[in-house]
């Protein structure tokens, strides 16, 4: 069952079209308070007008991440269930559908990730919103030797670009306490483990996932 609580938006600070996220894991405001004091943001009528139905409901997006936990998961069908479906970095469908679904309305991904696609040449429309101008993460990383290079991964800035657009987020395929558990990737033909790369904070991004899951802001998919 799709997780279901009241509509909302994620949001810190908005202005001049732009989306500037500020969260941070120690002193937080009481997120449910802010949310529920804003109104829905201009830019989630890019999701309204082009659902199919008029009734009004809240809009249900899945952001589907690579993590390995999604291997014989058998959440393809609830995922398709949503209004929409975001997916990132070299995302694979075919022959995994019934973890993963089939559907994709929204595509992130890293420069490097285009460039290598062999689909590249079929592209035609990227869509390259605003909203997110930057968001940033106090990981303890901007302290050490790696600080120029630090920045959230992909997963992160198109899960709170979801947080962002629609009612209802259902994260699936991030990471979890137990993610030592799964291979790296749910299409990996072998276990491969996770790899910590020092441009990016991981294990922030798994407390404020789980944080975010207790404080039913979204439903983040664990299978302990």
């Amino acid at each position: 069952m799709m997780f279901e609580y009241s509509c909302h938006t994620l949001i810190a600070s908005y202005s001049h079209g732009s989306l500037h996220v500020l969260l941070f894991l120690h002193n937080l405001i009481d997120i449910k308070e802010v949310i529920s004091a804003l109104p829905h943001l201009s830019d989630q009528q890019i999701l309204l007008s082009a659902r199919k139905t008029e009734a009004p409901r809240c809009v249900s997006c899945a952001v589907v991440g690579n993590g390995g936990i999604l291997n014989g998961s058998r959440l393809g069908k609830e995922i398709n269930e949503h209004d929409y479906v975001f997916r990132l970095n070299g995302a694979v469908t075919k022959g995994y559908e019934r973890d993963v679904g089939n559907r994709t309305s929204f595509y992130g991904f890293t420069a490097s990730t285009v460039i290598s696609s062999i689909f590249l040449k079929y592209i035609r429309n990227i869509f390259y919103p605003n909203i997110l101008t930057y968001m940033y993460l106090r990981s303890k990383t901007l302290k050490s030797k790696y600080w120029a290079i630090y920045r959230p991964t992909t997963g992160a800035l198109v899960l709170l670009t979801a947080l962002h657009l629609c009612d209802t987020v259902s994260a699936y395929g991030f990471m979890t306490e137990d993610y030592k558990s799964y291979s790296n990737h749910y299409y990996d033909k072998y276990k491969k483990e996770m790899i910590l790369y020092a441009n990016h904070d991981f294990l922030l991004e798994k407390n404020l996932w789980r944080y975010l899951h207790q404080e039913n802001i979204m439903k983040l998919y664990q299978r302990t």
